[in-house]
């Protein structure tokens, strides 16, 4: 979707340049009807929008990295990732990051991307996860 709405962008700049265009004059218009934002980056909607999409994106990778660390203890019985870990060098990047931040944070220092809701769930599956 975002590179069509690239060459959109793109085709309507050659289109009021006079340049050869894949876009017409209507084409434009029903573009112009329905809202489309020419000039992303400098769009305040177009910005809430991408930062919604940012954080629902990290969420979601988030939550992918928890369920795989479920997954790795219900295998191994622990939730000490090694910091090198071939089977998954994502998840064991993600568990350092998480006990970085964790204890960052325990230090006073502010951080993003820990949330209380996130600390129980690491601490459900594990009260040691933490504290490594």
């Amino acid at each position: 979707m975002s590179s069509w709405a690239h060459k959109q962008r793109l085709d309507k700049q050659r289109l009021e340049k006079g340049e050869k265009s894949d876009m017409t004059m209507e084409q434009k218009k029903k573009l112009d009807e329905i809202g489309f934002i020419w000039n992303a980056k400098a769009s305040e909607e177009w910005r809430a929008i991408e930062m919604r999409r940012k954080l629902e994106d990290a969420e979601e990778l988030w939550q992918k990295r928890f369920s795989e660390l479920v997954e790795f203890k219900a295998k191994k019985g622990h939730t000490r990732v090694p910091k090198h870990y071939p089977p998954n060098s994502s998840l064991s990047s993600w568990v350092f990051r998480q006990r970085g931040a964790y204890k960052k944070m325990m230090n006073g220092e502010k951080v993003t991307g820990v949330t209380p809701k996130r600390l129980k769930q690491l601490q459900d599956v594990s009260l040691s996860f933490l504290h490594i």
